[in-house]
């Protein structure tokens, strides 16, 4: 091995040769992806949320008939078909075409997006307007003047939610007058969970109620804070190992001299026989000590100890 410095033109070949063996590297510009274990965690509130929101909607679905059938004249049959967990992406263009209403938990994070679309936009704003009876099923998605007659319609389905939740949650829902927030909430949420309720009767339709899976799951239960003596502390943690090091001395040398290395060969520390060592404990200076033969071990005798920040040791 020579101790002569690279040619420039050297070095360039060596460079090079590292970069055509060296594997090529993905370029990445887009946000870094979601660790492995906060996907379990979501997908495991999910499905855990999915069976409660399904038992939410079939409560829901109880009472509205007898709400639709006032605003329809008509009878109203609905049936829930399953809730889902889908991507909140894949909502912008469905509901689109929706009436929609956001409501929220008193005194609890999240929100419940309701949106109705099908005919029973258009029969209820008709009705509204004055004719007898609900309009003809129609293909064509509901006009804005529609959308906005069908409001009072909407507010009514999300107070019955409300009564339906409050039953089985002992909280009230508040509805959202401003549902902008919550349904931008909602379609920027990776999961979501979706259930479906189907009309029939004097007008068809769906009515699809979403929210993000922590919404519906029971809150954590709050522990009261007690805040432990030294005792109990010394009591917990008494019996973990910690491990001690005790630096006895260190020296620099150079290259050419590691390289003279021999059996024999004898290195001068930089403390002296009777000076006092530091011991550390996990990276921290916690006492002073002074090198001794015990019964003919190498060991320490502790001088001093360091005392750490707000004086316990």
């Amino acid at each position: 091995m020579s101790d002569a410095a690279l040619d420039p033109e050297e070095l360039e070949a060596i460079q090079a040769a590292i970069r055509q063996t060296a594997p090529p590297r993905a370029a990445h510009t887009g946000p870094e992806p979601t660790g492995p274990l906060a996907l379990i965690a979501a997908d495991r509130d999910a499905q855990t949320a999915r069976p409660r929101l399904l038992q939410l909607a079939r409560d829901w679905a109880r009472s509205l008939e007898r709400t639709l059938r006032g605003h329809l004249n008509g009878d109203a049959e609905l049936n829930v078909i399953d809730a889902e967990i889908i991507d909140g992406r894949a909502l912008r263009d469905e509901l689109r075409t929706m009436w929609k209403g956001v409501a929220r938990p008193q005194g609890r994070p999240g929100h419940l997006v309701v949106a109705v679309g099908g005919n029973v936009i258009e029969a209820a704003a008709a009705l509204r307007c004055g004719l007898t009876k609900a309009a003809t099923a129609s293909t064509r998605d509901p006009s804005l003047v529609a959308l906005r007659l069908f409001d009072p319609v909407g507010r009514s389905l999300v107070q019955a939610l409300g009564r339906a939740w409050r039953e089985r949650e002992s909280i009230d829902l508040l509805i959202d007058d401003d549902p902008a927030a919550g349904i931008t909430e909602l379609i920027e949420s990776d999961l979501v969970i979706a259930a479906t309720v189907t009309l029939n009767g004097a007008a068809t339709g769906r009515l699809r109620l979403f929210t993000p899976p922590t919404t519906t799951l029971p809150p954590p239960e709050s522990l009261d804070a007690v805040r432990p003596t030294a005792e109990a502390i010394s009591a917990v943690l008494g019996e973990v190992e910690v491990e001690l090091l005790v630096n006895l001395g260190t020296v620099e040398i150079t290259l050419a001299q590691l390289r003279k290395l021999a059996v024999g060969a004898t290195l001068p520390l930089t403390t002296f026989v009777d000076s006092p060592v530091p011991v550390y404990v996990g990276g921290v200076v916690k006492a002073m000590a002074k090198p001794v033969v015990s019964r003919g071990v190498l060991a320490i005798e502790i001088q001093n100890l360091t005392p750490t920040r707000g004086g316990s040791r």
